[in-house]
Formats: structure tokens, sequence, C-alpha cells
């Protein structure tokens, strides 16, 4: 079907993905070109990794391939939950930090922030995406941070982040399912659970794996929420 079919059919949510090419010995080759290409029309991409180990007549006279070569990072559902997102709402400690804590001489906490996490979430709000700090915490340094990265939403001290996370989406308009949650501890959970978009760092517990719907690569503190935002902009 043509992207202009899709666009008259009322379709508000496109997603385009490359064709692929016979290329001798029943393999099939990708012409990476056309990513970039398709990018330009305005709309998400999806590379299918499927179509670069299919088998033409690998099972006799049907299509085969080689599946052991595929991972499923990402599904088709949860690419369409992402280009939902409204509101990104982040833990500190862990989750925007290594959670290692840091004392001076005075007794004051001093967080280590990482810098690449903080462009991700500038051009995430670029692109229209509202941005949420939670943390238990009371630490000055998130307030220092947020505002030199002009997140505007930004809460401390907060006991039942739920509660906060309500009222704020309340404020903006806007319903749970379009909000993703970054966590990476037990306190996390309850929100975690009432979001559309669940997410644990590489280095979250167990349960809040459990209930994420994508684990990031990376850990918190170390790139784990410039790869989100990253990919909330490719889906937004």
């Amino acid at each position: 079907m043509s992207k202009t079919n899709l666009i008259f059919g009322g379709a508000k949510n496109i997603f385009l993905t490359e064709g692929s090419t016979s290329f001798g010995y029943n393999t099939i080759a990708v012409d990476f070109r056309s990513l970039p290409q398709m990018r330009q029309l305005g709309y998400a991409v999806v590379f299918d990794a499927t179509h670069s180990v299919e088998m033409p007549g690998g099972k006799e006279d049907k299509l085969g391939g080689q599946q052991q070569f595929v991972m499923d990072k990402i599904s088709s559902d949860n690419l369409v939950k992402f280009s939902q997102v409204k509101l990104l709402a982040l833990d500190v400690d862990g989750v925007l930090t290594d959670g290692g804590l840091y004392y001076n001489e005075t007794g004051e906490e001093l967080k280590k922030f990482n810098v690449k996490d903080g462009l991700g979430l500038k051009l995430l709000m670029q692109k229209g995406i509202e941005v949420a700090i939670i943390s238990s915490s009371s630490a000055k340094a998130t307030l220092h941070r947020a505002e030199r990265l002009g997140i505007k939403y930004v809460f401390i001290g907060i006991e039942d982040k739920l509660i906060k996370l309500r009222g704020l989406c309340l404020e903006l308009g806007l319903e749970l399912n379009q909000v993703a949650y970054m966590g990476d501890d037990s306190v996390d959970l309850p929100v975690m659970r009432a979001v559309g978009c669940p997410v644990a760092v590489a280095d979250a517990m167990p349960k809040n794996q459990d209930v994420a719907i994508y684990i990031t690569e990376k850990k918190g503190g170390n790139g784990a929420v410039r790869e989100f935002c990253d990919i909330l902009i490719e889906t937004n």
C-alpha cells in the first residue's frame, strides 16, 4: 500500500520499512541507502532485520530464512506505544546517575550526570515531548541540573511518585498511557506499572526489568537516557 493511500485512508501512525532484493546463492541484500532516503519523507523508519536473513527457496519451494541471526529488540506493538508518548518522566539515582552518592566536606550530596543524556533530553524537548524528573531524593544538585537543561517539571523529595505523576498529567491534559517512565528500583514500580511505556535501565533490579517493555542496553548514568531519547525522537 502506498504512503498516499495510507494518508487518505486516515492512518496517523505511519512507519516505513525497506524492501530487499535477491542477490545470488539464494540470499537477500538490503540497500541501506534506502533508510535515509525514506527518512526524508518525514515518517519513522523501521529496519526490518528479517529482510537480511531471508532465503528465497530456503524451504524448497517456500521462502525460508536464518532466524537465529535476528534479535527482536523492539516489537511493532512497542513502536506504536513509543510513537504515542507525550511525556518522559525520569527517576534520578540509578537512571540519570550511576547510583553512586558523593559527599563534600560539609556533607552536601553531589551527583554525577551524563552529558550525552542531557543533550538527548534537550533534543527530545525540541521535538515537543515534555520531560519531568521525579525523585525521592532531596538533593539540590537535581534542581541545578534540571535548570541547566531547561526542564520545567522537576520534583524532589517525593514519597509517592505515582500521585505526583497523576497530578502532572492532569495539569498537562495527558493520560498515563501517553507517559514513558524510566526507573531502576522498587520505589519506581508503582509508576512503571501504571504508565503506557515503562522502561528499565540495563542495571535495574530484576522486578523493574520484568515490568518494563523496553530495557536499555546502557546502564543508568552511562547513556541509558540518551538511548531511549533517541528512540522516542525517531518514533515521534
